[in-house]
């Protein structure tokens, strides 16, 4: 795998999210392949309080022909992107926990890959707020982004490294996502 630089590593070992206090906008965790970064948690507050909540039973996030107009939130359960495919029979996936998206990058087609409950928000309703609070433009401006280049990082995973390297990527990014860190 290509080196990367000292600052990468040191954020790995300050800690997984640490985009969770009220001011912080940027996670200092590098963008990783295949996974979203967590949501910032007055966007979670928005999209449990906002958001339509459902409950999928291992199926799709939206229905065939169902017009795809929201932003998705897991709340529980495992959720997932597959890539390049509209049948889930997809070579890649990238996975979202709670706390991540679930849906929202209309590139990739949305599942549920085991029970998953979700929080869906009307795309025009997040841009009404954005054009209210600059705070939430931003926030939402960056996660988009994030999710953006999570997902071309894991698509340069795929088509560029060897299988080791692919290996080496997706157990780093397991780690850092949900890792517990413990000294000997």
């Amino acid at each position: 795998m290509a080196r990367f630089t000292q600052n990468w590593y040191v954020s790995i070992v300050q800690g997984k999210n640490n985009a969770n206090s009220t001011g912080a906008i940027f996670s200092k965790v590098p963008v990783m392949p295949w996974i979203h970064h967590r949501l910032h948690p007055v966007l979670v507050r928005i999209f449990l309080r906002l958001g339509l909540s459902k409950t999928l039973k291992e199926e799709r996030v939206f229905s065939p022909g169902e017009r795809v107009d929201h932003v998705v939130l897991a709340t529980r359960g495992v959720t997932a992107r597959a890539i390049g495919s509209t049948k889930g029979d997809s070579p890649a996936i990238a996975l979202s926990t709670p706390g991540h998206l679930a849906a929202g990058n209309l590139n990739f087609f949305y599942l549920a890959i085991t029970n998953a409950e979700v929080a869906y928000v009307p795309r025009n309703i997040l841009a009404e707020l954005a054009k209210q609070d600059s705070l939430i433009n931003e926030l939402l401006q960056v996660q988009f982004e994030l999710a953006s280049l999570s997902d071309r990082v894991g698509v340069c995973c795929l088509s560029l490294l060897s299988k080791e390297d692919k290996l080496k990527a997706f157990t780093s990014t397991w780690a850092l996502n949900f890792g517990t860190r413990f000294l000997t």
